[in-house]
């Protein structure tokens, strides 16, 4: 069944109270004025995205028996020690938007899984510092590889400039997200 039929995804979006992309009008339409309509339809563009996003997360942390918060640790962590810049326990608490305490518990998690490592910092003692395991790296590898495949399609049909306004965009959005409730 698709959205057309009157599928299940079609009854979600409405019971969610919007419809998605293929019944959303666009902004600045007919019914519609302003740019505070245009930023509720990217909202809802951007929300689709995440969903979609999230439930292959969920899949692969189920398929591996972890938690959907300890595979975005492991992106996290995989994505600092690429940059070379590893990081701590409290930073990966802001990343994940954890207590530190919840923080802990993830780590203790994954390291006993051998997925992460704490190695100490060698000018300060009392820091450590997060690294990925072989296969810890991995599966987040293989993640960022299932949901980079998932958007392969889409963006081959953009030019490259369209890309570099995407990730602009896309850059700000997730730079914006560590100020919002905080």
């Amino acid at each position: 069944m698709t959205a057309e039929d009157g599928g299940p995804r079609e009854r979600v979006a409405e019971s969610a109270g919007y419809p998605y992309a293929d019944g959303d009008p666009q902004p600045g339409g007919e019914g519609r004025g302003g740019v505070a309509d245009g930023i509720a339809w990217l909202g809802r563009r951007l929300h689709g995205a995440w969903a979609g996003t999230q439930r292959t997360l969920e899949a692969a942390a189920l398929r591996t028996r972890m938690r959907p918060l300890e595979m975005h640790a492991l992106v996290a962590i995989a994505a600092a020690d690429a940059q070379g810049r590893p990081l701590t326990p409290g930073e990966l608490s802001v990343v994940l938007r954890v207590s530190s305490g919840g923080a802990t518990g993830i780590v203790d998690r994954l390291v006993r899984a051998g997925h992460v490592r704490r190695c100490p910092d060698a000018g300060d003692r009392r820091r450590v510092y997060l690294t990925g395991e072989e296969q810890g790296r991995r599966l987040a590898d293989e993640l960022v590889a299932t949901v980079g495949s998932r958007f392969a399609g889409v963006l081959h049909g953009f030019t490259p400039e369209e890309l570099a306004v995407v990730d602009r965009f896309l850059t700000a959005v997730a730079g914006n997200q560590t100020l919002v409730g905080s």
